[in-house]
C-alpha cells in the first residue's frame, strides 16, 4: 500500500481509511460529507477541516483466523446459538438466540493469526 496525497485522490464517501495530517499524525478517520461541506470524521467525535489531512491509504485486510468453520459452528451451539450454514460456505450464526458474548470471548481466546 502507498499513501495517497488529497490533492490527488479522496477516498470514497464514508470509507473508513488511515490519514496522516500535516504535521505527520497518523490515525483511521472517513472521509464524510454534511450537507455541501466535506470534513475527515475521526472515530470518536472530532471532526477535523479538510485541508488537515495530507495523505490517505486504504485500511489493511485483517489476518485470516485459524479455526475452522465446523468447530465455530459447534462453540456457537454449545452457547445456544441458532446457526445456519450458507449457500456458497460461511455460517450465519443468530445473535440474539444464546450467550453470544461467552461465545464471541471463548472464540477470541482461541483465534491466532495466520
Amino acid at each position: 500500500m502507498r499513501w495517497i496525497n488529497t490533492k490527488d485522490q479522496l477516498p470514497e464517501i464514508d470509507k473508513r481509511v488511515i490519514v496522516c495530517y500535516k504535521g505527520g499524525g497518523i490515525m483511521i478517520s472517513k472521509y464524510v460529507k454534511y450537507g455541501k461541506k466535506h470534513y475527515w470524521w475521526d472515530d470518536d467525535e472530532a471532526v477535523s477541516s479538510i485541508d488537515l489531512v495530507t495523505h490517505w491509504m486504504p485500511l489493511p485486510q485483517p489476518p485470516a483466523v485459524s479455526i475452522p468453520q465446523c468447530e465455530i459452528k459447534r462453540k456457537a451451539e454449545e452457547y445456544g446459538l441458532k446457526t445456519q450454514e450458507l449457500d456458497g460456505g460461511g455460517l450465519a450464526i443468530d445473535v440474539n438466540s444464546g450467550d453470544f458474548t461467552g461465545f464471541i470471548s471463548e472464540i477470541k481466546g482461541q483465534s491466532q493469526p495466520n
